[in-house]
């Protein structure tokens, strides 16, 4: 049923019915959010992709033909527009540095601020384990167990071999468990 809703909604915005892309928006913004957050790092930035993102989807949703699921399309979208603010921040980042180096001899007094803090829950906990996986690494834990994407739609938003997507995510999850294993003092 929620396909069938989902379909109808998405022909209806590309009819030109506007207001029917709310639907989209709530179903699909909590997790556009969490695939944009590992890659752009910042919480804002992860709004901003998002939202961007969105309004992609809505200019190019009459593009959308079907051929793959509606949620990997939007995923890919969320993905590349990720991609290209965390480019762009990159290069804001190395134009900064000649002003970030008058007023921090080196990064160590921050990381170690990060590293003292202490955190009440488990979220907090894995969410700093998760800081210390790669970007790649960090998109695929967050497709496959908050989106629910099998392999194949995460291969399909990445443009990733399924093979590829298997052992990076054993890897991953690997890498992970080791983290939380080891890691609980360093994390904390």
């Amino acid at each position: 049923m929620d396909d069938q809703k989902l379909q109808k909604c998405v022909e209806e915005v590309q009819n030109g019915n506007a207001p029917a892309f709310s639907y989209i928006v709530e179903k699909y913004q909590s997790l556009a959010f969490h695939i944009a957050l590992p890659i752009v790092k910042k919480h804002e930035d992860a709004e901003e992709v998002v939202q961007d993102a969105f309004v992609k989807i809505y200019r190019f949703i009459h593009q959308y033909n079907g051929e793959s699921r509606f949620s990997s399309w939007l995923y890919k979208i969320v993905f590349n527009t990720a991609l290209t603010k965390a480019k762009l921040n990159r290069q804001q980042l190395l134009r900064n540095e000649e002003v970030s180096k008058q007023y921090f001899d080196n990064n160590a007094e921050l990381v170690h601020l990060k590293d003292d803090l202490e955190f009440q829950n488990l979220r907090q906990y894995i969410g700093l384990a998760l800081d210390r996986l790669r970007p790649d690494e960090r998109l695929l834990v967050t497709l496959f167990y908050l989106g629910e994407k099998s392999i194949a739609e995460i291969a399909e938003i990445t443009t990733w071999k399924a093979s590829k997507c298997k052992v990076k995510l054993m890897r991953t999850r690997q890498k992970l468990k080791v983290i939380l294993a080891n890691r609980k003092d360093d994390l904390l």
